[in-house]
């Protein structure tokens, strides 16, 4: 159980072509009813290259849409915007979190319950993709 935690806990991924480390930290997709339209997914991405790394889209094979969102208090109501390329400089961070930005996935081709494990592919902008591997349930406790 504790190496299974510590796996979701930090999850090393390393981006090819333009040398840069992107690590993904508490991975989560938020769990809703069988059947819910949307789902919202969130992580923590640090840059540990060398390099900027530009996520300009986003997919999986369990949604049929995957966008890069942003929810923003306009007028006292939220309101959510797609979100333009995501830049993380080197050593920088960028994070997915409730009420901020967050992945929006639309039109759910599986069905997915607490527990279950997730993909969703970051596309970037030197056309390089990364994989990482997102849990379905309650936001993990930060390290």
């Amino acid at each position: 159980m504790l190496l299974r935690s510590m796996f979701f806990a930090l999850l090393m991924v390393t981006v090819g072509g333009n040398a840069a480390e992107l690590e993904a930290r508490s991975a989560w997709i938020r769990d809703a009813p069988a059947g819910a339209a949307m789902r919202a997914g969130y992580v923590e991405l640090h840059n540990r290259g060398t390099s900027t790394v530009e996520i300009v889209a986003a997919s999986s094979a369990a949604f049929g849409l995957v966008e890069l969102h942003e929810t923003r208090m306009v007028d006292g109501v939220a309101r959510m915007r797609e979100l333009p390329p995501v830049q993380i400089l080197p050593g920088g961070q960028f994070a997915f979190v409730p009420g901020g930005p967050h992945f929006m996935l639309m039109r759910g081709r599986i069905p997915l319950e607490k527990g279950d494990r997730c993909v969703i592919r970051l596309d970037f902008s030197d056309g390089t993709s990364q994989d990482i591997t997102f849990q379905v349930g309650l936001q993990p406790e930060s390290d």
